[in-house]
This record gives structure tokens, C-alpha cells and sequence, in this order.
């Protein structure tokens, strides 16, 4: 027979609030020894505030992976709002039993009205929105800075993402017969990715693969004594994206985040300049692999 608790709990939280234990009592209080399902979970508690507290609360049953987060206005709300939960996913068809508490450190919760609805499944889908500082070598001349925005999603174990980057403009340049020509380069791109989130405590270290289309303008310049004729190209080309991401939460709804990537382009296109008798004069080609990273700030929305 299997006296294995039902639940596995891991309370990360601060002095003064009830003890991993005393959620564990409650749960214990609200079912039966005919439990349904097996639980593991991992609680971290936050004071954001005098009086707003924040639980966020990551589940695996029977090996499905879920996640939520919960405010309220003490820590002890909280332990019995994770407790109820946590009950809920040990057998969420049975009537939760409670029993008086043994102990101070929560109070007892009551049961539900037979009309109430289910509580919501820990699987919350939560939207994010992002703003990072990017840095790119190897898509143009030198290392570029450059500004990212970007929208995204996460769906329990996975991360879904957009991004847009605006990088910097910069200039490449040859010298002919003594005279400077070369052209003002300033290049644009729009990706998406996929990760697999992998979840330590306040930590998530991603693993992702995306794609992305890179489109560079090109205006021509010279030194007045140059036989240069100005003009205007652009290129557009396509790219793989290896990356590795990391976040830090901060709380429920803020996290730090970093990314650290390679870049393989589908095409390499070429910049040049029209030197007019000369013909065309080559400046530049993105490399074979570019490497990028972006440091910045992430909200969530649930």
C-alpha cells in the first residue's frame, strides 16, 4: 500500500508566514486517504507591499507541469489559498473535507458552495511583454547596439516569443585613389522563437530556436574629389537563430532577462558603392555567423 503524502511541497517564504508544514497540515485536513493524484510543487512568497502579497506557485501532476500566481493581502491568505489549490489537485472531483485546524498558523477554510465554480486549472497561460538593449557582431562592420521590443507567451513548460530590433546605423568605407567613399549602413529585423522553459526557484534558463528576417538599407557617400555616383540599395535576407535565454524573476508580473545567441544567415548579401568608370566597389558582406545578446526587463500578464 502507498503511504506516500499526496503532496510534495516545496515554501520558499518569508519569516513570519506559516510554515511549509501547516500548508501541508491543511491540505491533509481537505482530503481523504483515497487521493487521486500525486503532487509536487514549489511556492515562493513575495511582500511586494504593507499589505499585498504574492505566491507564485509552479505544480506537477502526475508529471503535467503547471503554473499560477496568487495576491493577496497577508501571507497567511496566501498559505491557505495555496493549500486549497493544492488540495484541489489531488483529487479535484471529490468534495474538499475540512476538518477544524489543528494549529494557529492558518485558519481553516470553508468549503465551497456545491454551486461555486471549479478553481482554475494551475495551467494559467500568462502574456509577456519585453524591452532589451541588443547587441549584435557580425551583421554589419562593427558591433552594433540596438533597441528590441517584444511580445510573447508562456504555455506551462513552453515560451513562445516576437521581437522586433532597430539597430544602429553605421558606416562602411574604402579609400580610392586617395578618396573616401563608402555608405551609411542601418539595418532592421523581426524574428520569432520558441523555448523550452527550465525552472529553478526564481530562475528560468531556456534553451531556443527561432527565425528571423534581417532587412539593411544602404545610402552611398564619398569625398567631394571621388568619381563616386550615389545611390541607394537595400537588402533582405532570412536567418536561423540559436539562442539561450535566462530570466530572474522579480515578482509575479517582473523579471531581469538575458539572451545570448548565434545567428546562421540564409543569404549574404553583399554592399557596395558605384565608383562610376570603376564600377561597383565592395564594402561589405555579413559574416557567416553573427552573434547577438540582449539584456532587459519582461512583464507578465495573466
Amino acid at each position: 500500500m502507498d503511504t506516500a503524502p499526496p503532496v510534495a511541497l516545496v515554501w520558499e517564504a518569508p519569516a513570519g508566514c506559516p510554515s511549509a508544514a501547516a500548508v501541508l497540515a491543511e491540505v491533509q485536513r481537505m482530503v481523504d486517504s483515497a487521493t487521486a493524484h500525486r503532487v509536487r510543487a514549489r511556492a515562493e512568497v513575495t511582500q511586494v507591499a504593507s499589505q499585498r502579497w504574492t505566491v507564485q506557485l509552479v505544480t506537477e501532476v502526475d508529471g503535467v507541469a503547471g503554473e499560477r500566481a496568487i495576491d493577496a493581502d497577508s501571507c497567511a491568505s496566501l498559505a491557505r489559498a495555496t493549500a486549497l489549490i493544492l488540495a484541489w489537485a489531488v483529487d479535484p472531483s471529490r468534495p474538499l473535507q475540512v476538518p477544524p485546524p489543528a494549529g494557529p498558523n492558518i485558519a481553516p477554510v470553508p468549503p465551497a458552495p456545491s454551486t461555486s465554480p471549479a478553481p482554475r486549472s494551475p495551467r494559467d497561460v500568462a502574456i509577456l511583454f519585453q524591452a532589451s538593449g541588443a547587441l549584435d557582431v557580425g551583421t554589419l562592420p562593427s558591433a552594433d547596439p540596438g533597441a528590441e521590443i517584444g511580445v510573447g507567451a508562456l504555455f506551462g513548460p513552453i515560451r513562445i516569443e516576437a521581437a522586433a530590433v532597430d539597430w544602429l546605423t553605421q558606416d562602411a568605407t574604402r579609400s580610392v585613389n586617395g578618396a573616401v567613399e563608402g555608405a551609411h549602413l542601418h539595418s532592421y529585423e523581426a524574428g520569432v522563437r520558441g523555448c523550452l522553459r527550465g525552472r529553478f526557484a526564481s530562475w528560468e534558463l531556456d534553451p531556443c530556436l527561432g527565425t528571423a528576417i534581417v532587412f539593411a538599407e544602404s545610402s552611398g557617400f564619398a569625398a567631394p574629389s571621388a568619381a563616386f555616383v550615389p545611390y541607394e540599395i537595400s537588402r533582405i535576407w532570412g536567418a536561423l537563430d540559436l539562442a539561450g535565454l535566462g530570466a530572474y524573476r522579480l515578482s509575479a508580473a517582473l523579471s531581469l532577462r538575458a539572451t545570448l545567441g548565434a545567428r546562421l544567415p540564409l543569404a549574404r548579401p553583399a554592399f557596395v558603392v558605384d565608383t562610376g568608370a570603376q564600377g561597383e566597389l565592395f564594402l561589405h558582406r555579413p559574416a557567416p555567423v553573427a552573434l547577438s545578446a540582449t539584456l532587459g526587463v519582461e512583464a507578465h500578464f495573466r
